[in-house]
């Protein structure tokens, strides 16, 4: 019985892992979601990284900064909450 669940277990991880390598990467500009003011520690990380990817070309689109601060990071966890009120 263990083996059984083995194999089946290793059929189940290469069935998936093929379909997430058939995933292309964006077609879009890309938003990375920041939770702290402009200026913060994890915004110029963020604007760091933006500007490493532009320069060394490693992802095939663009990603832009959008900065939601407020209510300790739960504004920029909300997918309902854009900041445009």
């Amino acid at each position: 019985m263990s083996q059984l669940t083995r194999i089946l277990a290793t059929l189940a991880v290469c069935g998936f892992a093929t379909f997430a390598a058939a995933q292309p990467y964006a077609s879009r500009p890309i938003e990375m979601v920041i939770h702290t003011n402009p200026g913060g520690g994890q915004d110029v990380v963020g604007r760091l990284l933006q500007e490493i990817n532009a320069s060394e070309k490693l992802l095939p689109q663009p990603f832009t900064i959008v900065n939601r601060p407020g209510g300790s990071g739960a504004v920029a966890r909300s997918p309902k909450n854009t900041g445009d009120d």
